[in-house]
């Protein structure tokens, strides 16, 4: 039972891993100066945080390069090293995201409202499946209101993809958009042909 969330979490972290070393590697290079010598190039992808190329401290000059031999394999393995960290730090700000909705999920319960279940299924869709699953509801509306909170992905998914997107120029608001229309629409299916 406990090694599927354990692969499941080793498939991520390795995933984002992956996927940040394949970018620091596509994204940073080196570029030549007025002078013509090799300089580091920088490129910026969030305000907050300026990512160097893939050499760690300092470029050498040219005349470095001819007697030194491997400066590509110090490149790669700092590259390495800093998309380890880099997704270390991305897991756990969505970890943060998870528990951070789930203890708010948790408060909401203590609210006594027909709203409660709504509220909690759009907070954070773990908790807000399980109390649907769990509540009075027929079969049918369990459905539907736990179909339309997969859709919507929660506060906490939004919440999530915000941090991701933040500083790359994409709209957060088209996306909240594209996810409530999602929920209508998979609403409204699930109406239909339950």
């Amino acid at each position: 039972i406990l090694l599927v969330p354990l692969s499941s979490l080793l498939a991520a972290i390795l995933q984002t891993i992956f996927s940040t070393c394949f970018t620091k590697i596509c994204t940073h290079g080196f570029a030549h100066d007025s002078s013509g010598n090799l300089q580091q190039r920088t490129v910026t992808s969030r305000p907050h945080r300026s990512h160097t190329s893939i050499v760690a401290h300092s470029v050498p000059d040219a005349s470095s390069l001819q007697n030194d031999p491997s400066p590509s394999r110090a490149s790669f393995i700092t590259s390495v090293s800093n998309s380890i960290m880099d997704s270390f730090a991305v897991i756990t700000q969505v970890g943060g995201f998870v528990i951070l909705f789930s203890v708010l999920a948790e408060f909401a319960l203590l609210i006594d409202s027909p709203l409660t279940l709504p509220l909690v299924a759009a907070l954070e869709i773990t908790i807000g499946i399980r109390v649907v699953c769990a509540s009075a509801l027929s079969e049918t509306a369990k459905a539907i209101l736990s179909a339309a909170a997969v859709s919507f992905t929660g506060i906490s998914g939004i919440a999530q993809t915000a941090c991701m997107l933040s500083g790359t120029g994409l709209s957060l608001i088209r996306y909240i958009f594209s996810r409530l229309l999602s929920a209508v629409f998979v609403s409204l299916f699930f109406f239909l042909f339950l």
